[in-house]
C-alpha cells in the first residue's frame, strides 16, 4: 500500500486526473476498476473518478509496489517536466529586477520592471512566466513531476516597456479563479503615468480601438463614441509640473475599465497627451530630450495598484484570502527623475 496526500496544487482536481498524474502509464480502465473494487480509496472511503479533491485528502493505493512502479511516470512526461524546469531555472538566474510583492496560497503578485516580457513572444527570450516557475521551484512549491501536469503562469499582461504589478497563479485553483475574475472585470487595475501637457480635470476616455497585429500597434478609430466604444479608461490628474526639459507635463492616475492592447498609450496619444518615453505612440522630440536630460529610455507608465472586491462567505479559500485585498507598488525611479525641479 502507498499513500498520497493531496496538496494545494490538487485542490479542486478530479480524482481520476490526479490518479493519471500519479500513475500516467495506467490505462483508464485499470484505474476505474481499482476504484470500483476499493483498491484505491479517498479518506478510506470508496470514491468515484469525478470526485473533486481537497487539500489534505488521503488517497490510498492498495496496490503492490511492483504495479505502482510499472505505471509511474513515463519517459515523455518526465522529459517534458525536466525541460520546463531547466528553462525556468535559467530565467530565474538571468532576469533581474523581478520580485514577489505579496502572495497567498494560490496567487502571487509580481513586480515586473520595464524591459521584461510578461509572457514569451518566442522560444529564445525568457519572460516573467518562466521566472515565476523558477521562483516556485526555489521555494519548493513545484517539482519537475508536477510541472508535467500544471504550469503556474501570469494571468494578466503588461507591455514589455511597462512597469508594474503582474497577477500570477501558482496553482490550478488560483488560475481558475483569476481567469474568471479578469474575464468578469472584477479586479480593478490602476496605473500612473506622466504625459505631455497639462490635464486639469478628471475624465473618461471612451474609444473604439483596432489592433494591427502585424505592426503590433493599436489605432483609435473613434473617440467619445459611447455606442461603439470597446476601450474605457477613467483618469484623474495628480499634479502638473515643468519637467527637466522645460516642458509642461502631468502625473496622471488611470483605471482600466477594459483591458485592450496598448489601451492607455493609444488613448492618451490620441488625446494629445502622449506618455513620456513611449517610442511607439509618443512625441519623438520630447522623448529624445528626456533621454538626454534625465535618462528616460522607456515609457513612464506603471501599474501601481490592484484591488479585489468583497467575496461571499461561501467563496473558495482562494478568494477568501483575497477578500477586499489591495496590492500596491511604488512607481519606479524614472517618475521621480521627471518631477525633479
Amino acid at each position: 500500500m502507498q499513500e498520497r496526500i493531496a496538496d494545494r496544487q490538487a485542490e479542486g482536481m478530479r480524482l481520476d486526473k490526479f490518479l493519471r498524474k500519479v500513475l500516467p502509464g495506467a490505462p483508464d480502465s485499470f484505474l476505474y476498476r481499482m476504484l470500483r473494487k476499493k483498491n484505491i480509496v479517498v479518506n478510506e472511503t470508496r470514491a468515484e473518478g469525478s470526485l473533486l479533491l481537497h487539500e489534505g485528502d488521503r488517497i490510498r493505493l492498495y496496490l503492490s509496489d511492483e504495479t505502482i512502479e510499472q505505471f509511474r511516470a513515463g519517459k515523455e512526461e518526465l522529459q517534458r517536466g525536466e525541460a520546463i524546469l531547466q528553462e525556468a531555472q535559467a530565467a530565474y538566474r538571468t532576469l533581474r529586477g523581478l520580485r514577489v510583492i505579496e502572495q497567498t496560497g494560490d496567487v502571487l503578485f509580481l513586480h515586473k520592471p520595464a524591459g521584461i516580457l510578461s509572457q514569451k513572444a518566442d522560444q529564445k527570450e525568457p519572460s516573467a512566466n518562466e521566472w515565476l516557475i523558477g521562483y516556485l521551484l526555489q521555494a519548493g512549491r513545484v517539482s519537475a513531476e508536477s510541472l508535467s501536469d500544471f504550469k503556474p503562469s501570469v494571468c494578466n499582461r503588461l507591455d514589455r516597456g511597462t512597469d508594474g504589478i503582474l497577477i500570477a497563479a501558482g496553482t490550478r485553483q488560483g488560475a481558475r479563479e483569476m481567469t474568471r475574475l479578469i474575464r468578469e472585470r472584477s479586479i480593478r487595475k490602476f496605473y500612473q503615468m506622466i504625459v505631455l501637457g497639462r490635464i486639469t480635470k478628471a475624465g473618461e476616455a471612451r474609444s473604439l480601438l483596432e489592433k494591427n497585429h502585424e505592426q503590433n500597434r493599436t489605432r483609435v478609430l473613434q473617440a467619445d463614441k459611447s455606442k461603439d466604444a470597446n476601450a474605457v479608461t477613467l483618469y484623474r490628474p495628480i499634479r502638473s509640473f515643468m519637467d527637466p526639459t522645460g516642458r509642461e507635463a502631468t502625473l496622471v492616475e488611470a483605471e482600466l475599465v477594459t483591458g485592450r492592447p496598448h489601451q492607455l498609450r493609444a488613448q492618451f496619444a490620441d488625446m494629445g497627451h502622449p506618455i513620456a518615453g513611449d517610442a511607439k505612440y509618443g512625441n519623438a522630440g520630447w522623448n529624445s530630450a528626456l533621454k538626454k536630460a534625465c535618462g528616460i529610455h522607456t515609457q513612464v507608465l506603471s501599474c501601481i495598484r490592484v484591488e479585489f472586491p468583497a467575496f461571499p462567505e461561501d467563496s473558495s479559500r482562494t478568494l477568501q484570502e483575497l477578500n477586499e485585498r489591495i496590492i500596491c507598488l511604488q512607481p519606479p525611479a524614472c517618475f521621480d527623475r521627471m518631477q525633479k525641479e
